[in-house]
């Protein structure tokens, strides 16, 4: 089984965690008509307050309602007709230091390598562009690409096992540590800089 998956960390402040859902999820849906992508599995709405399941994205705002609290993530899979193929849409706040922002997880799942990785490259594109157009000032370098060859899909597919362990899965990911080194080199380099002046200047 074939595994891509992209993170987006920087695309909206927290109280737009239910819009980015709703617009994103309405443009992966127009954007699988092309890939045959006949169902998909139950909305999951999760808040502080807990989580529900509702089977339509127009019952997603009565259900979080419902809730209460504050909203935390929310995630749909889409299946192909013989479920060998699978894309899961999870929206969720990451932390942007020193405050919150939303972002989403695409990723997507099939048998064939070569035909994952196309329809990866096509959703991961034209998502990236509805985000740019939708919020123009999300932070382009937040962008995070991870292949995994060998991944294999949650082991009750789909949004069985929650979003929170695969967002956990998604900042436990050596790109993660990638960007904690960069930032952490970049201080050691202004620092030294500092010092030259002091001591040279």
């Amino acid at each position: 089984m074939s595994h891509r998956h992209h993170t987006w960390y920087d695309i909206a402040d927290l109280n737009e965690n239910l819009t980015v859902f709703l617009k994103l999820d309405e443009a992966l849906e127009r954007f699988l008509e092309g890939f045959a992508f006949s169902s998909h599995e139950p909305y999951k709405i999760s808040t502080d307050s807990g989580t529900l399941e509702r089977p339509s994205r127009a019952q997603i705002s009565a259900a979080a309602d419902s809730l209460g609290g504050s909203p935390r993530g929310f995630e749909v899979w889409y299946l192909g007709p013989d479920r060998s193929r699978s894309v899961d849409l999870a929206v969720v706040p990451f932390s942007a230091f020193p405050v919150q922002r939303i972002g989403c997880t695409l990723q997507v799942f099939g048998d064939d390598e070569n035909e994952t990785n196309g329809r990866f490259d096509t959703l991961r594109n034209r998502l990236e562009a509805e985000i740019k157009r939708l919020w123009p000032k999300a932070t382009a370098a937040a962008l995070v690409t991870a292949p995994s060859p060998v991944a294999t899909p949650p082991a009750t597919l789909p949004g069985r096992n929650g979003f929170w362990q695969r967002v956990g899965g998604v900042l436990r990911h050596p790109t993660g540590a990638h960007i904690v080194g960069t930032l952490v080199a970049a201080g050691v380099l202004a620092l030294i800089g500092v010092l030259w002046k002091l001591y040279f200047g």
